[in-house]
């Protein structure tokens, strides 16, 4: 997600993932949380937090929620595998 307002001189971003981690005979119920942050053209704050599934997918969504309602723009990113054949 992405923010900026020129006249107040911000240009700010907010990356959000929520990753699964796969056991040994499937899914399994533990989750981390990468969250990266800052102004852009620099590498911004990095954090990975473990936690159960269910519990990152909650804050995943009630973060870029409040991201949102602040005015952040949420980025679409084409995955390559949908553009080919």
């Amino acid at each position: 997600m992405t923010w900026s307002d020129t006249r107040k001189n911000h240009n700010k971003f907010y990356v959000a993932q929520c990753l699964q981690r796969k056991g040994k005979t499937g899914e399994s119920n533990q989750a981390f949380e990468y969250v990266r942050y800052g102004r852009m053209g620099v590498d911004g704050v990095k954090s990975l937090c473990g936690m159960a599934y269910d519990s990152a997918i909650k804050k995943f969504k009630k973060v870029t929620r409040a991201k949102q309602s602040k005015g952040y723009t949420a980025i679409k990113i084409a995955n390559i595998e949908d553009q080919v054949g």
